[in-house]
């Protein structure tokens, strides 16, 4: 046998006759601390760092989502930026073509003036 297991097979033996020779109020006292100091100890290494990670993780995704709401306001004001600049440029074009309606119109009656009358 390993005496490394050897050791710890003894070792272990002296603890449970230990144990063994308490009162039954001592045992339950002693293995309530042994649990609570299990509990403890997995809280302590495990569970914490886990939570905190958690914790930071929900932060960062909350400060993302802020972002992302701020980028989709500003694409949307950005857009209406972009939509009045092409609205100007499509009234300005037909403000144009409206005048040159009207020059063509002034010069056809112009021309018409100019004709003999159909009687």
């Amino acid at each position: 046998m390993n005496p490394i297991l050897h050791r710890l097979k003894t070792r272990f033996s002296e603890w449970d006759e230990i144990f063994r020779a308490r009162d039954l109020r001592e045992r339950v006292m002693l293995a309530g601390v042994a649990v609570a100091l299990v509990f403890f100890v997995v809280d302590t290494t495990l569970t914490r760092p886990v939570q905190r990670e958690r914790t930071r993780i929900s932060l960062g995704m909350e400060r993302l989502r802020t972002n992302l709401q701020q980028l989709e306001r500003e694409e949307v004001v950005l857009g209406n930026v972009a939509r009045s600049d092409e609205e100007k440029r499509a009234e300005d074009e037909l403000r144009q073509l409206e005048r040159q309606l009207e020059e063509i119109e002034s010069r056809m009656g112009e021309q018409i003036a100019e004709l003999v009358p159909p009687t």
